[in-house]
């Protein structure tokens, strides 16, 4: 199912233009690096850019001792090693994926399930074991055959995962292992607007690793505006602009992180209804939604569900979402109708 990552975020299609036709002196921009990738600010407006930085990266650390599962001793690591059946303390940020991941899951029928970490190891694209018992094919060539299938299949489940509704608190009713990159990077870049905003700032883009939240006006005094990138491995061409302001958008794609074998295409994106690879054409699906977080799960379910099934979803729940899909050596696309207000050239 996930956008299974060489880093802890995948670094998905959507390329900032906070900056196209100018910009006032006073805005103040900001970047750095965490958790595998970059990020980058924009406030339109003077800032105490030390201050920022300061506050940002603290953050930033605090998400990741919680919610990677390349630490070992991550608050998510250490419940993933917890035994079946056990309640789990959990702190807020771990808890509130948790939570939110566990509604995804239902609105979509388990298209969205964190618990097919162990497909993403058996198929290549996890991180290094932390579980000798359970240790994930070491080279993205590898071709599982049915049985390992399977094996992986029976450890995979949201609803063995339990989230209490009245306290901090999860347990595992069988042997399960937690992949939530599928909403992390939404949901990190959520907090860091949160942040912005609890700081006075009321005019800002947020980016992580291509994630967006936009608030406010531009540094043109105008709506943000953004544009998704053409799919491909340097995506250096853009292919449809977005202008607005108060959303989030963020991208799921099959062209980053893949491999071929005897002549076919193995995707990142695992199924969890079959275990396997995604197969049909859909190239990367934007989605723009009140929140980072609700649009990253939901692009991943679309681009588990395909172009077909995953835009009458899209149109059932009025989401605005952007399909491009292969059509040989081409690209076609298509947009649900809650998409065209934010559409730009």
């Amino acid at each position: 199912m996930y956008k299974a990552r060489s880093v802890w975020f995948f670094v998905i299609a959507l390329l900032s233009l906070p900056m196209l036709g100018g910009c006032r002196n006073e805005a103040t921009y900001l970047s750095g690096e965490a958790q595998g990738t970059t990020w980058h600010i924009t406030i339109a407006d003077r800032a105490d850019a030390p201050a920022v930085r300061a506050a940002v990266q603290r953050r930033l650390h605090e998400i990741d001792l919680a919610l990677s599962n390349y630490q070992s001793d991550s608050e998510l690591m250490r419940f993933n090693r917890a035994p079946p059946g056990q309640w789990i303390a959990l702190g807020p940020d771990l808890y509130h994926v948790l939570k939110s991941s566990e509604r995804i899951s239902r609105l979509s029928d388990g298209a969205f399930d964190i618990t097919v970490a162990p497909l993403i190891d058996l198929w290549g694209f996890g991180p290094q074991p932390v579980d000798p018992q359970h240790p994930p094919s070491q080279h993205h060539d590898h071709v599982p055959d049915d049985a390992a299938i399977a094996a992986a299949r029976a450890r995979v489940g949201f609803r063995f995962l339990e989230v209490d509704a009245g306290e901090p608190r999860a347990r595992k009713q069988r042997d399960l292992s937690i992949d939530v990159n599928g909403i992390a990077q939404g949901y990190t870049v959520d907090v860091l607007a949160d942040l912005l905003a609890g700081m006075g700032y009321k005019n800002f883009l947020v980016e992580v690793g291509g994630e967006l939240r936009l608030a406010g006006l531009s540094p043109r005094h105008t709506p943000w505006r953004v544009a998704i990138a053409k799919p491909s491995d340097d995506a250096e061409e853009a292919q449809q602009g977005i202008a607005g302001s108060g959303i989030g958008i963020t991208t799921a794609g099959d062209y980053h992180a893949y491999f071929e074998r005897d002549g076919k295409r193995y995707s990142h994106t695992i199924d969890p209804a079959t275990g396997r690879p995604i197969e049909h054409k859909l190239a990367s699906v934007t989605v723009i939604a009140a929140s980072a977080e609700y649009a990253d799960g939901m692009d991943t379910v679309l681009e588990v569900l395909g172009p077909e099934r995953g835009y009458e979803l899209a149109e059932r729940l009025g989401l605005a979402a952007f399909f491009i899909v292969r059509d040989g050596d081409r690209f076609q696309t298509r947009s649900t109708r809650a998409f065209e207000s934010y559409a730009a050239p």
